[in-house]
């Protein structure tokens, strides 16, 4: 009894939806043939071989000042970077910004080059657990534009030139970005 209307359920539904082979199989071969004619046509024009595009011109403008050839990967290398232990380093916008911590205390240096007065300079560090600690800079106030200003800045002991990985700069509400860590030359 299953059967039968399992069956009569499929005629139904075969009688109502009408489905028809070869219908469907022209749209999909047209379908077919017009992907692989984009992706032909897509992947040549990748190739690099437009004569308006040499390999010394970039394609685009260059932030480094250099030119670099279209299509080939970054240059990297295997070379190991050490870092100077506590010395961290800023510089954006007219902002320059210096920390180097001696045990669990610091020194920031920031000048400001802005044409603005910038808030009150203040820090946290981030330590290799991932956590976060501010530091306490002492006599901090806004600084005018044009200005530079050496504080000492105090953190938790759990924060020394070892276990600091990052330090970010705040000026006022503003937070500026990660002062990382400044490479061995």
């Amino acid at each position: 009894m299953a059967a039968k209307l399992e069956c009569a359920h499929v005629r139904f539904l075969l009688g109502r939806f009408a489905y028809h082979a070869a219908a469907l199989r022209t749209p999909r071969r047209t379908l077919l043939i017009l992907t692989l004619s984009s992706v032909a046509v897509t992947t040549a024009a990748c190739t690099g071989d437009d004569p308006a595009v040499s390999p010394t011109t970039p394609a685009g403008p260059s932030t480094s000042g250099s030119p670099t050839p279209s299509g080939e990967a970054p240059v990297t290398s295997n070379t190991e970077v050490r870092f100077k232990p506590g010395e961290f380093h800023y510089a954006f916008k007219g902002i320059n910004s210096f920390l180097t911590l001696d045990g669990s205390n610091a020194t920031l240096k920031v000048t400001n080059g802005t044409g603005d007065e910038l808030g009150a300079p203040s820090v946290y560090a981030i330590t290799g657990d991932g956590r976060r600690y501010d530091g306490d800079v002492a006599g901090a106030e806004p600084l005018a534009d044009g200005a530079t200003v050496t504080l000492d800045v105090t953190f938790s002991d759990k924060v020394t030139a070892q276990t600091a990985v990052l330090v970010v700069l705040s000026m006022g509400s503003a937070t500026l970005g990660a002062m990382p860590p400044v490479p061995v030359a």
